[in-house]
């Protein structure tokens, strides 16, 4: 007989993921919002004093915001990885859980990926003389330019965040698209031989 933890069919594996999930990111989530109390103090003041774009700004409340919705992302993600489950799909707990790593790391690593390079850009831009970025002429004004360059830098370092919460989420749906693609393709060949077999005879 295969113990309970072994034995992925058993439908009290259920429960056992759901309260695994609650205690593990509920753990992670406490220590990592604990670590971020630094560098949210931080921004905060260079904020204050002027030293960080409006741009900047956004970007990294949008990266915390992902952050304090990420216990929403979990559910959703646990509620369809339990009602996938309930109709027969195969779906691993390993293959979960690390979705579910990947998740946090991903959300955390966009943090400070704007931190790092938000703060980096903005303090090299103060640090110029203001008349190489402001005093040109109209015809070679390219501020929207750089506009444009530094919001798709944030976007590019938000991807992390945004590809693993997705992933998080549909990963059970798209393993139940995979093995239904799988058992109709069997299902046809079953059926082609058949005919093959039925033609000798």
């Amino acid at each position: 007989m295969k113990s309970l933890f072994k034995d992925e069919s058993a439908d009290s594996m259920i429960i056992i993921i759901i309260a695994t999930t609650i205690l593990f990111f509920g753990l992670a989530y406490i220590l990592l919002s604990y670590s971020l109390n630094t560098p949210i103090e931080l921004m905060n003041s260079l904020i204050s004093d002027g030293m960080v774009t409006a741009e900047t700004s956004r970007m990294y409340d949008l990266t915390l915001d992902m952050w304090r919705a990420s216990p929403f992302f979990v559910m959703l993600g646990l509620v369809l990885w339990c009602y996938e489950r309930g109709k027969g799909t195969e779906l691993s707990t390993t293959r979960y859980f690390e979705y579910l790593f990947l998740m946090i790391f991903g959300i955390y690593i966009s943090i400070y990926l704007i931190y790092c390079f938000g703060l980096s850009m903005d303090g090299i831009t103060a640090n110029l003389d203001a008349s190489l970025l402001t005093d040109v002429s109209a015809d070679w004004d390219v501020a929207s330019e750089r506009g444009t360059l530094a919001t798709i830098m944030y976007y590019f370092c938000l991807l992390p965040a945004f590809i693993t919460s997705l992933l998080f989420i549909i990963h059970p749906i798209l393993k139940q698209r995979e093995t239904k693609y799988i058992y109709d393709g069997e299902d046809e060949e079953e059926m082609q031989f058949g005919d093959i077999e039925l033609g000798q005879v």
